[in-house]
């Protein structure tokens, strides 16, 4: 029997042909991604000086470090937090970014991270690498061995296939596929499992949608999530003078599962307050009041979003008492969607645009009152997490921010893309 895109990155890490669905295997990872977080970051720091008695960690030029929560930063703890996290960076010799971006899309858009990759960070949306074939790994605090020592265990997980066929319809992207997977299948889906996706119209999701879907792969329970790496991959690693042999599965590989979606018949869809599990079709939340609107987080703000909501928003102004938030994931998007006229026209129709930054993501930019509903790109819609447990949070592609943003209510953004 063949093997997965899962089994081959794993026994490549390994250095060995081939490896089983649930062997345990002691592996080194290619890249090992930090970001700047309380309780974790400096957590890792302090116990491998203090328990470990490790001066230095043994490979540093395998990992690289985020400030990218916390920016700008809004008091003296956190000025002293990133100040500490410089300091530990640079007496590691660990490479460190601020202020460029969001670190899950930094690692792809700069060619940290290739196809057939391994890497572990301690926060799940590792999994965003997936869009360009690598496979990641959310650790929490067990990434303190890989830091410590080089080495992660990992137990090969099994994988789910969806394969899929045709190309969205305007208006319709990759947030769009990972709801449908959520009313579909539900939260529990993927659990323990690899969700690898492929097929003839997977060529048709663009890296941004790609990267989107594999962000957010938790919401169905999965570890993480893959793109088999084609033409569009190429062309992307093109575009960045990047050059990667592609791994890919075989063609009789095992899967737990295989489903197919034709990408033509997606709907818009979102998903409502409370939690992530509640997915519903456009139509079914049609005229909801929204008060606040945010196009970012590591699930979007990338250049396909932003040109989107411009082309939505073009000519047209964000609705009086409507806060439209535009946050660029990365500063090479910020500077791309700046030269093709995106940001422009976003901020003529009212936007607020913010330099890169987490923070837009859990209330340490932006809060709702009481009462008040945000449509938005972010993660999570669990209460409280824009400040408010009275506030209510709707998970939507930027395509649908943009379009509520005009009436200040849930709207199918399908017909204004649809204009001339």
């Amino acid at each position: 029997m063949g093997e997965t895109l899962t089994q081959k990155i794993v026994a490549r890490a390994l250095g060995n042909e081939h490896v089983a669905v649930g062997e345990l295997c002691l592996v080194e990872p290619d890249l090992m991604i930090l970001y700047d977080w309380p309780a974790l970051s400096d957590w890792y720091a302090e116990v491998m000086e203090k328990e470990l008695g490790l001066e230095r960690m043994p490979y540093p030029d395998r990992v690289v470090m985020f400030l990218d929560h916390m920016l700008p930063v809004q008091n003296q703890w956190q000025a002293d937090f990133h100040r500490r996290t410089r300091e530990w960076c640079d007496s590691q010799g660990i490479v460190y970014y601020e202020g460029r971006g969001i670190g899950h899309s930094v690692v792809v858009e700069d060619g940290l991270v290739k196809p057939g990759m391994l890497v572990a960070h301690f926060d799940t949306h590792v999994s965003t690498i997936g869009a360009v074939g690598a496979l990641g790994f959310g650790l929490m605090k067990e990434m303190l061995m890989p830091l410590a020592t080089g080495k992660m265990w990992l137990q090969v997980p099994p994988a789910i296939r969806v394969n899929l066929e045709g190309a969205f319809r305007p208006g319709v992207s990759g947030r769009d596929l990972l709801h449908r997977l959520v009313a579909d299948f539900g939260p529990d889906w993927g659990n323990g499992k690899v969700i690898e996706f492929g097929g003839a119209g997977a060529k048709n999701v663009s890296i941004d949608s790609r990267m989107a879907i594999c962000d957010l792969i938790n919401y169905v329970g999965a570890i993480t999530a893959m793109f088999v790496p084609d033409e569009t991959t190429g062309d992307y690693l093109a575009e960045r003078a990047l050059k990667q042999a592609f791994i890919t599965p075989d063609g009789d590989a095992e899967y737990a599962q295989t489903v197919t979606y034709d990408l033509s018949g997606i709907e818009p869809t979102v998903v409502a307050p409370p939690s992530i599990a509640n997915a519903k079709t456009v139509g079914e939340v049609l005229g909801t009041r929204i008060d606040l609107g945010i196009i970012g987080t590591c699930a979007a703000g990338r250049v396909e979003d932003m040109a989107a909501a411009a082309k939505i928003l073009a000519g047209r102004k964000v609705k009086t008492g409507f806060k439209l938030f535009v946050v660029p994931s990365s500063e090479k998007s910020f500077l791309q969607a700046l030269e093709k006229g995106y940001i422009k026209t976003l901020v003529e129709a009212g936007a607020f645009l913010s330099s890169p930054t987490c923070d837009f993501c859990y209330a340490k930019a932006v809060y709702l009152s009481e009462g008040q509903r945000a449509i938005s790109t972010q993660t999570l819609n669990v209460p409280g997490r824009l400040g408010n447990m009275q506030g209510e949070i709707y998970l939507a592609s930027a395509e649908m921010v943009a379009a509520a943003a005009i009436n200040g209510q849930i709207e199918d953004p399908r017909p204004y893309l649809a204009e001339e």
